[in-house]
């Protein structure tokens, strides 16, 4: 996959981890894909709890249709 981020954005995202650099580097990951378009905020927590758990979302297999049982 590969993604162009505009500099505006990058900018953006460096001043939110307060980094002074001039350049930044963003890596995304080759992740699970959602298969109903409703489900992108569940992706979002679930991706979020992952890394709150030092686990990888690229290494994960989510199981979709039990996203909403478990809010």
């Amino acid at each position: 996959l590969s993604l162009s981020i505009p500099l505006r954005a990058k900018e953006q995202i460096a001043s939110l981890i307060f980094c002074d650099n001039k350049e930044i580097n963003i890596d995304i990951p080759d992740v699970q894909k959602q298969q109903r378009g409703s489900d992108c905020g569940l992706f979002a927590l679930a991706f979020t709890t992952s890394l709150c758990a030092n686990n990888s979302p690229s290494e994960i297999s989510y199981i979709q249709c039990q996203f909403r049982s478990h809010l």
